[in-house]
């Protein structure tokens, strides 16, 4: 079995060009890889046909597709997966949106291709393409409840008294400011997270390396189906979501249980 050199691996690294990367179809302020580009980089750097991408339907609901991809290069050994939604209207084409949803990233997290732009470091068309300076809508681009520091969505539970959200990589939290928050230039104190933060139910939540291990803890766990979850997320696509499945599991877990 071959293995993965630091050559093959500074190439799937590489920047994708400019043009593989586009605003989101809905969600402008983020930024969308064109799958084509994805499947040319691993085709460039494994070999023409060294590689079997399969999806297997998971559910259908609220117009959502929901698909679980497995991406596979047995020569090197590679094994990924990953769940991907999409909800066209047309079911072919919400199929294979699905696919290439979860196809992204699988390559962003095991293999890094593209993985600037997951990180938010990726340009936006707006970004690579000078555009002419326009008055700003009456209406907010980016959603409401959304933190401009770390590009993810405030959440707020019955339990908590106000708007934040866990800082990935840590374990603190970051409370959306108010208009009576006081502008400061010293360094903001951590904010001070909700209560049952952790797993109370005893989930070690250092296993979750995946969206695929959060979403079998969210079912095992809360009984939830993946297109709930993502709903619960707040989010239209797997692919947008910015959090650590810690943190995502986290979230569901704050969410008030319904009698």
């Amino acid at each position: 079995m071959l293995k993965i050199t630091d050559e093959m691996r500074e190439k799937l690294r590489k920047p994708l060009p400019p043009e593989a990367v586009s605003p989101h179809p809905t969600k402008t302020y983020l930024s969308s890889i064109k799958s084509i580009y994805v499947a040319e980089r691993i085709t460039d750097v494994f070999g023409v046909g060294s590689w079997t991408l399969k999806s297997t339907h998971i559910e259908t609901a609220d117009k959502m597709v929901v698909v679980q991809t497995v991406l596979e290069i047995p020569e090197y050994g590679f094994y990924g997966e990953s769940y991907g939604g999409n909800d066209n209207v047309d079911k072919g084409d919400a199929y294979k949106g699905a696919t290439t949803d979860a196809l992204t990233k699988i390559a962003a997290q095991q293999l890094e291709i593209g993985i600037d732009v997951f990180k938010g470091l990726g340009s936006t068309a707006a970004k690579s393409k000078p555009a002419a300076k326009a008055p700003a809508p009456a209406t907010a681009s980016k959603e409401e409840h959304w933190c401009k520091e770390h590009q993810v969505k405030f959440f707020k539970t019955a339990r908590m008294r106000s708007y934040a959200h866990l800082i990935a990589g840590t374990k603190d939290w970051c409370n959306e400011p108010t208009e009576d928050t006081p502008v400061s230039t010293t360094e903001p104190e951590k904010a001070t997270p909700p209560k049952q933060a952790a797993a109370a139910n005893g989930r070690d939540l250092s296993l979750l390396k995946t969206q695929t291990d959060m979403v079998k803890a969210v079912l095992e766990d809360f009984k939830l189906p993946p297109s709930h979850t993502l709903k619960e997320l707040g989010y239209s696509s797997w692919g947008d979501v910015k959090l650590t499945p810690a943190e995502c599991y986290l979230q569901i877990q704050a969410m008030p249980k319904k009698s």
